[in-house]
């Protein structure tokens, strides 16, 4: 390096960089440093048009006091802030009247740039509020922790379920700008009742940003996946990891409360799930698809079912509640049997016991009716926590028996089940199926069998006979009519290409299969079997519905109503699972010719619940079957109903909702 070239990095900075810099120094410190330099700049400008003006007049011959008396300084000061002064001065000399256009020109840029500097800062401000990043001052609220589309659901849920509380608080942290989700909350959610929504962007990830939402001070925290129904594995995966990791930074933000929050995490793999609870073992993790899995086996399995469980999942309607025995006002409870434990309840269905201390811990229609004791917590259906209040019952309450029950075939048939495509929670589906039904089978009709073949679970049905594949296009009319979908007992749609990853484009060829069935069902009978459709885009659900044509849509609304339900009760979780376990009790639909043997039978509810108790059955419903096609009649479904000595007419054709062990 010469040493010219050397002098010239060392050597002194110039005056005009060494104004320039500290110029630039000083506005970078923000809209207050360019208020005070455009303030400096407009009183150096009006001082300087002073000087001028009394220059000017001081020539003309003027003495200073007629100069000072004849309004040096405010007419400058009017001229400047507003320029149609400038016509006071028109009688005066040709170059009073120039400093006076210089100083109205001067005071014109100078208020212009006070003014583009406020509208500027004034967007800022306001740009800054919609932005969300100020601190959340709420306490007691549900924390969601990520977003996608799929949130609306959820929130819908939270809405209902805080219809009672006079204000409640939902606070969101997603990776998005504010104003994106704030505008698609408004557009999408309008109704929020007694809820607040509050959005805030920011990392989950982030303890800086979880602290900023209160994660300190929520009731209930759901951390939601952020890949699409349709993504692959690897993305899933690398949510659950992101997941984690956001498990790790709530856990830095909540190890010294003295209350910890419910925690649910959504996720995709099962050994990711584990590690969640190695982090913390009160975490609720949720497998969505397996769950899903679960759902549509049981909906296989009982026609009508999957409308008692959106009731059950949704907070519309009847609901499930967990009633502490250890509570003052529930003390009455204490000594007597569950079963005739609704006799003392203002409308609510007892279905189990829920105690910490005994295993397992929740026992739904347990054996033998046992009797309720101080550590119990009854779980009640009902529509409303008013519904669980303690009441003496009106006269002398007994069993009454409308009849014997009748005797009926108990084999169970073969089930036959149809896949139209492929999805995870077909997995599920495929890995249980043979608890309920070891006689089970299975046909799975794809485009292209290799690219489905290499799933592990096929592995356990290799030479079984139980399964079997097909390579056909089910989206093509003959390939489909070809397969005869209506001799199985379900015909389930799902994706028919596993490799596409655009929701929309799945959801279409779903839609069109549907639509294929309808035309085939059109002339063959189609009342023994069951169709079940996969959405990945809940809004589609309705779409489908407008046909008529299925039976069942499953979707993510199903797995954000469950997510719901645990950020209200974590311990619904563990219900759930029972529920849609093979172990224990699970609910059905079943004939009424299962309970009596003459009909119309004419009956009331409380006598009803009798009645299917001989078989010791929990009776928490009934389906109509002349409502069966009416959406506007729930299709017919009656759960928990609100009067339950009003007399019903039972036909021959009708169902009885029941809590049971099995479909028998």
């Amino acid at each position: 390096m010469s040493r010219n070239s050397k002098k010239g990095i060392q050597g002194k900075a110039t005056l005009r960089e060494s104004i320039d810099y500290k110029l630039e120094q000083f506005i970078a410190k923000g809209p207050r440093s360019i208020f005070l330099s455009l303030t400096a700049i407009f009183i150096a400008l009006f001082l300087l048009s002073v000087f001028v003006r009394a220059i000017i007049l001081l020539l003309d011959g003027s003495s200073f006091q007629e100069i000072w008396d004849g309004h040096l300084l405010w007419n400058p000061f009017l001229q400047m802030t507003d320029p149609g002064n400038m016509a006071v001065d028109s009688k005066e000399s040709g170059w009073l009247r120039v400093s006076t256009v210089l100083a109205g020109m001067a005071g014109i840029v100078i208020l212009s740039s006070v003014i583009a500097f406020m509208t500027t800062t004034v967007d800022e401000i306001i740009r800054h509020i919609r932005k969300g990043t100020s601190k959340v001052l709420v306490r007691n609220h549900t924390l969601i922790l990520g977003w996608n589309e799929q949130v609306v659901e959820i929130l819908k849920e939270l809405i209902i379920a805080n219809e009672s509380k006079q204000k409640a608080h939902v606070v969101i942290l997603g990776n998005t700008e504010n104003e994106i989700m704030t505008d698609f909350l408004n557009t999408h959610l309008r109704d929020r009742k007694t809820t607040q929504i509050i959005t805030a962007p920011g990392d989950s990830n982030n303890v800086s940003d979880l602290q900023r939402v209160g994660v300190h001070h929520a009731s209930s925290i759901i951390v939601i996946s952020e890949y699409q129904a349709s993504a692959d594995t690897k993305e899933k995966i690398k949510s659950d990891d992101r997941a984690i990791k956001t498990l790790m930074a709530i856990q830095s933000c909540i190890s010294k409360n003295e209350f910890t929050p419910s925690i649910i995490v959504e996720g995709f793999t099962q050994d990711r799930l584990n590690l969640m609870k190695l982090i913390n073992p009160e975490v609720v993790p949720v497998n969505s698809w397996e769950l899903m899995g679960k759902i549509l086996l049981q909906t296989s399995l009982t026609s009508g079912l999957e409308i008692v469980i959106k009731e059950l999942l949704s907070f519309d309607g009847s609901e499930i509640y967990f009633l502490s025995l250890k509570d003052e006002e529930n003390k009455e409870f204490i000594g007597k049997s569950l079963y005739d434990s609704h006799h003392y309840l203002k409308n609510g269905i007892p279905i189990g016991i829920y105690n910490e201390s005994s295993k397992p811990r929740i026992l739904i229609n347990p054996e033998n009716d046992p009797y309720l004791t101080i550590n119990d917590e009854l779980i009640v259906l009902a529509s409303d926590d008013s519904d669980l209040e303690y009441r003496e019952p009106e006269g002398e309450r007994v069993k009454m028996y409308y009849c014997d029950i009748p005797e009926h075939d108990n084999k169970k048939k073969k089930m036959s089940t149809l896949f139209l495509g492929w999805h995870d929670i077909a997995e599920s589906y495929v890995n249980e199926v043979e608890e309920y039904d070891a006689n089970a089978h299975i046909d799975i009709a794809y485009s292209d069998i290799s690219e489905i073949q290499n799933f592990i679970i096929f592995d356990k049905f290799k030479d079984s006979g139980k399964l079997n594949f097909i390579e056909t296009d089910p989206s093509d009319s003959r390939s489909l009519i070809e397969l005869k979908p209506y001799s199985y007992d379900n015909v389930i749609i799902l994706s028919q290409d596993i490799k596409q990853t655009n929701t929309e484009k799945i959801d279409s060829d779903t839609i069109v299969i549907s639509l294929l069935l309808k035309e085939i069902g059109s002339n063959v009978d189609t009342t023994k079997t069951q169709v079940v459709t996969q959405l990945l885009n809940s809004d589609n659900e309705t779409i489908l519905q407008q046909t008529n044509i299925n039976d069942f849509v499953v979707s993510n609304r199903l797995i954000n109503m469950y997510l719901t339900q645990l950020s209200e009760n974590e311990k619904s979780g563990r219900l759930f699972d029972e529920l849609f376990s093979e172990e224990g009790s699970e609910i059905y639909l079943k004939p009424s010719t299962y309970y009596f043997d003459k009909f119309p039978v004419d009956i009331s509810f409380h006598h009803l619940m009798d009645q299917v108790n001989q078989r010791n059955e929990i009776c928490i419903g009934y389906r109509y079957a002349k409502y069966i096609n009416e959406p506007d009649s729930n299709y017919g479904v009656v759960i928990n109903p609100v009067d339950k000595n009003v007399h019903l007419t039972i036909e021959p054709e009708d169902y009885i909702i029941v809590v049971a062990e099995d479909d028998t």
